[in-house]
């Protein structure tokens, strides 16, 4: 048995839990997972933990990053396949529950599975704007997208829909989402850092919204041992809410920007990824794995996604 949870709110329970991820075309990139966290409820009096599963879980020793053509590129993570030219920009990308495969959404609201536990396939209704992400529900069944208007899809019958940002007038566009760690409820992020929170499960903690950046925020990811959140900007900046701060970028030379984030699964640490395909980790939890970065790439890498034991 690889780690020591159970994802309880799974039906049925599965003894690993799931975990997923969404990715932007524009750079946005979340995570969202059970298989990070587990809930543990102590009698109805006892309010819920988060309790990390073990740090080594070889559903999580490596990773997968996702071209804007649809194009893979796996890191100690099995290959499923790709959309390499197919004629729809990406705009979302995320792991399978568990770990074991993964999903694309293009910008035109179509997604692509990849394993037989990705849970989204097909099309949803037009969106008014490009899709920039995607978030799988952690104990799989569905997934939501959500548009840079901050309009959100549901897709399949596990997806619950909290709500969304379409109706709302944004000071800039949402570049990402994340689902929150057991999955009743997400996050969107927009450029400006501004977060908007829908579901019982996605807490507020604080945002860079109305405050000064260098370059715009690209991406969050959900802290699995606190439930807060990392923001990242474009220069690989990086803003903590109820999360600790690993490290960051931002006072170093990249030779592309910055596009998308992950979290170790033990919540001790996080990955950062550019466009070209560098790879940046900080803290013990995240384990550097190879990169794209000395490559030519036809496309760039618009996100990562955590998963896929070769082992």
């Amino acid at each position: 048995v690889h780690g020591n949870m159970i994802c309880q709110n799974d039906a049925p329970p599965l003894q690993f839990g799931d975990a997923g991820q969404g990715g932007s075309e524009v750079g946005g990139y979340g995570t969202g997972q059970c298989a990070f966290s587990r809930l543990v409820r102590y009698g109805t009096g006892v309010p819920a933990q988060y309790v990390p599963i073990a740090m080594n879980d070889p559903n999580y020793d490596g990773y997968w990053l996702a071209a804007s053509d649809g194009g893979i590129f796996s890191f100690s993570a099995l290959f499923y396949g790709s959309a390499a030219g197919q004629p729809e920009p990406i705009g979302g990308f995320s792991a399978a529950p568990g770990g074991q495969g993964y999903q694309l959404a293009t910008t035109t609201r179509t997604a692509l599975p990849y394993s037989v536990r990705a849970s989204c396939a097909g099309s949803i209704p037009a969106a008014n704007r490009p899709v920039v992400g995607m978030a799988v529900v952690p104990g799989g069944g569905g997934c939501w997208l959500v548009a840079s208007d901050g309009g959100i899809f549901s897709y399949g019958s596990t997806a619950t829909f909290y709500g969304s940002a379409g109706g709302l007038a944004l000071n800039r566009p949402v570049v990402g989402m994340t689902a929150a760690p057991v999955g009743d409820g997400y996050y969107l992020v927009a450029s400006d850092g501004g977060i908007f929170t829908y579901g019982p499960g996605a807490s507020f903690q604080g945002s860079m919204g109305g405050r000064p950046l260098n370059l715009p925020i690209v991406g969050m990811a959900v802290d699995p041992s606190t439930g807060g959140y990392w923001l990242v900007a474009a220069d690989g900046g990086i803003f903590s809410f109820d999360a600790p701060f690993l490290g960051s970028m931002g006072a170093s030379h990249l030779n592309q920007p910055i596009v998308g984030m992950a979290a170790a699964p033990g919540g001790d640490g996080y990955y950062l990824v550019a466009s070209d395909g560098g790879i940046f980790t900080f803290g013990p939890g995240a384990s550097f794995q190879g990169s794209t970065g000395a490559i030519p790439l036809a496309k760039p890498i618009i996100g990562m996604a955590l998963g896929g034991s070769l082992g």
